[in-house]
Formats: structure tokens, C-alpha cells, sequence
């Protein structure tokens, strides 16, 4: 069964940060990945929940990069089986007839309103320090040439959390009353 999501909670856990040594070129945020909102145990999730997760995000730049760090549960399940595609990257469980996220959102909002860069991991176990190093240099690179960038994980806290944390930044918005929407600090 696919669940839709009918209200405006989408994306859920969005956030902006700030660096705090000198200022980005560009903003960063970060999010839970599409259909949290619904809850951890929803098996599917529609293609219109995620286009309102996308929709969501369109006020926040003309172009966004999304650093997807969606890759499998511990148990080995992939975090895009929820979904009607797949990341481009890290899965086992590929199916080729899916499209790649960055395919599924250029269908439906053109070529370069999104760029997705996968870097897979696993829920709620630490990120290997390698991985920290290259999904920052990424980071850091898109921010210094004024890209602005969305970390995604599947709450937008833990694998988020460590990134900002590495790239000394910090939350610089409150979440509504159970919205979970950020102030956007447009710049």
C-alpha cells in the first residue's frame, strides 16, 4: 500500500546552518528524507508524497544540490525501497528499471533545478571517516562556488548532524510548532 501525504509537512526536520569560523558562499540545510512526516514504519511512500517533499523545497533556491546519505538500514534493507526510484549509487539491491532520484526529479521539475550527489550509508551507525572527509570536501566545494546544498538522511538529524558538525556549522532556525518548517534566512 503507498501512503500520500496530503498536508504541508513536507520536507520534515528542514533546517538551515551557518559556519561558525567564516561565512558560507552559499546556504545549507538539511532535511528528513521524503515521507518521515508519515512516520518510520510506512512501507511505501507515493510518488505525490515525495513531490510535495520536492515542492517544499523550491522557495529555498533556484537550483539545490542534495547530498543524499539514504543508503541501507543496518539490517541491509535499501532506505530508497521506499520509494519508485532508486539512489545512483552503494545498493545491492539495484533495480535497474527504476529510475535514479536525480532521474525521478528531473522528469518532474526540468534538468537543473535539483543535482543529487549519493554518498550511501547505514542508519544510525557512525560514517566512516573517510566517507565524513569526502561527503565535506563535496560539501564544502558546492557552498564555496555559491551552490547551495541539502543534506538529506532519513530523520535529518544523526548522519546530518555529524556532517554539520564536521563542517563546524550550526542550526540557525527554529521549527514551527509541529511543523517542522524552517525560517528561511534568504541571503
Amino acid at each position: 500500500m503507498l501512503y500520500m501525504h496530503s498536508n504541508s509537512s513536507e520536507p520534515s526536520n528542514l533546517k538551515v546552518f551557518q559556519s561558525r569560523k567564516e561565512p558560507f558562499a552559499a546556504r545549507l540545510f538539511t532535511a528528513a528524507r521524503p515521507g518521515r512526516s508519515l512516520g518510520r514504519a510506512i512501507p511505501k511512500i507515493s510518488d505525490e508524497t515525495v513531490y510535495a517533499w520536492a515542492r517544499g523545497l523550491l522557495p529555498l533556491s533556484s537550483q539545490l544540490h542534495i547530498i543524499s546519505l539514504l543508503g541501507t538500514k543496518p539490517n541491509g534493507l535499501s532506505e530508497y525501497s521506499y520509494y519508485s526510484f532508486r539512489g545512483s549509487r552503494g545498493s545491492l539491491e539495484i533495480d535497474f528499471k527504476k529510475p535514479t532520484f536525480q532521474e525521478w526529479l528531473n522528469d518532474r521539475f526540468g534538468l537543473e533545478r535539483f543535482v543529487v550527489v549519493d554518498f550511501p550509508t547505514i542508519d544510525t551507525m557512525p560514517i566512516e571517516a573517510a566517507m565524513i572527509t569526502e561527503i565535506c570536501q563535496c560539501t564544502t566545494s558546492l557552498l564555496m562556488t555559491s551552490n547551495d546544498v541539502l543534506i538529506v538522511d532519513s530523520g535529518g538529524e544523526g548522519r546530518t548532524g555529524k556532517i554539520c558538525s564536521e563542517l563546524c556549522a550550526v542550526h540557525r532556525t527554529v521549527s514551527g510548532r509541529g511543523s517542522h518548517k524552517a525560517q528561511y534566512f534568504l541571503t
